[in-house]
C-alpha cells in the first residue's frame, strides 16, 4: 500500500457568530470540537463531524458534475471541430462548383454567341433567298450564275427562317418588304400573317412538308427537271396536305397526322412523289 492510499482523512466543518470567532478563534474551533458529535467511517478512511461530511458530498457532486461538464464540452468541442471540417469541405466543394458553374456559364456564353452568329448568318442568307425568289416571281432579269448559285445555296424552302428573314427585313426599311410576304404565300401556301402568329403551334411535319413544297418550287435541280408534270403535281398535293393541316390544328384536331390517320398516308404519298422526281 502507498503512503497516500494508507492516509486517513480528517474533516471539521462549523459555523459560527464571526464576532466569537474572531475575537479567539482556537478557542472556538476547540469548543466545537468538544460539543460536537464526531463520526467516523472506517472504510472510508474518514473521520469529522456531520457537516464536513455533508460539505464533502457536496464538494464530490460538484466535482462530478464538473466532470460532467468537462466531457461534455470535450465531446461538444469535438462535435464542433468536426462540424468545422465539415464546412471546410463544404465550402471548398462549393467554390469548386462555383468554378465549374462559371465554366460552363462562360462555355454556355459562348455556344449562344456562336448560335447567334450563325443565326444571323442563316438570316442573311434567306434575306438573298427572298430577293431571288422576289426576281423569280416577277421574271425579272438576273445574272444566271449567280441565280443558280443562290439556288444551290439559298434556296429550297426553311419557313422558320424565312419567316425571321422578312421580319428582319420589314424592321430594317428593305425594299420589297411586302413583295417579300406575298411571294412566301405563294411559294409555303401560307399566308404570312397566318404564319407568324402560328408558326409555333405548327407540328414539326406541317413544317418539313412546307419546307419540302417550297424546296420543289424553287431548287434549281426541281425547277430544271425534264419532269415538269410530276413536279406540279408533287406540288399541288403538298399544298392540299397543308391546307388541311391548317383545318386540323383550326379544329384544335391533330389526330389527323397520327400514324396511320388520313394526313399521315398523304405525307407518305407526298414523299414518294418527291423522291421520284
Amino acid at each position: 500500500m502507498s503512503p497516500i492510499d494508507d492516509m486517513y482523512e480528517i474533516a471539521y466543518y462549523k459555523t459560527g457568530l464571526s464576532s466569537h470567532v474572531r475575537s479567539n478563534p482556537h478557542q472556538s474551533l476547540m469548543q466545537s470540537i468538544q460539543n460536537d458529535q464526531i463520526l467516523e467511517y472506517p472504510e472510508k478512511m474518514c473521520i469529522g463531524n456531520r457537516e464536513a461530511f455533508q460539505m464533502k458530498d457536496r464538494l464530490d457532486q460538484a466535482l462530478g458534475r464538473l466532470d460532467e461538464f468537462d466531457e461534455e464540452f470535450r465531446t461538444t468541442k469535438a462535435r464542433f471541430e468536426a462540424n468545422d471540417e465539415e464546412l471546410r469541405t463544404t465550402k471548398a466543394r462549393l467554390e469548386a462548383n462555383d468554378e465549374e458553374l462559371r465554366t460552363t456559364t462562360a462555355r454556355l456564353e459562348e455556344l449562344e454567341k456562336r448560335d447567334r452568329e450563325q443565326e444571323d448568318a442563316l438570316i442573311l442568307l434567306r434575306m438573298r433567298a427572298c430577293e431571288d425568289r422576289y426576281a423569280v416571281q416577277r421574271n425579272h432579269q438576273a445574272d444566271r450564275s449567280v441565280k443558280q448559285g443562290g439556288n444551290r445555296v439559298a434556296h429550297g424552302g426553311n419557313i422558320v427562317f424565312d419567316l425571321k428573314a422578312i421580319e428582319y427585313a420589314c424592321r430594317t426599311g428593305a425594299n420589297h418588304c411586302q413583295d417579300y410576304k406575298t411571294d412566301f404565300g405563294a411559294v409555303y401556301w401560307i399566308p404570312f400573317d397566318r404564319a407568324v402568329t402560328s408558326i409555333k403551334t405548327f407540328p414539326r411535319e406541317l413544317i418539313r412538308i412546307c419546307n419540302t413544297v417550297a424546296s420543289v418550287e424553287e431548287l434549281y435541280q426541281y425547277r430544271n427537271s425534264k419532269y415538269q408534270t410530276d413536279r406540279n403535281a408533287a406540288i399541288n398535293f403538298g399544298a392540299g396536305i397543308i391546307q388541311d393541316a391548317l383545318q386540323a390544328i383550326d379544329s384544335g384536331d391533330l389526330s389527323p397526322f397520327r400514324d396511320g390517320a388520313g394526313l399521315a398516308a398523304k405525307v407518305q404519298q407526298f414523299d414518294v412523289m418527291v423522291n421520284n422526281l
